[in-house]
């Protein structure tokens, strides 16, 4: 009995290990697409002005222009 015991515990500890894996890597993956997709909606934004825009950094080199 003993020995039942200690692999369905063992059991449910890997599968816990597994949900808690699975969980993260869809946070990592879903933040990443997130961010993915917001890149890109604010650069057909910045794309879509008219007018001249320039995105110059603290260091004075162009990062982006329309």
């Amino acid at each position: 009995m003993n020995i039942m015991e200690n692999s369905l515990l063992l059991t449910v500890i890997i599968q816990t290990i597994i949900l808690i894996l699975c969980l993260v890597l869809a946070y990592y993956f879903y933040s990443l697409y997130k961010i993915s997709r917001s890149k890109h909606h604010l650069e057909a934004s910045f794309d879509s002005i008219e007018e001249p825009l320039v995105a110059v950094s603290s260091d004075y080199i162009i990062m982006r222009a329309n």
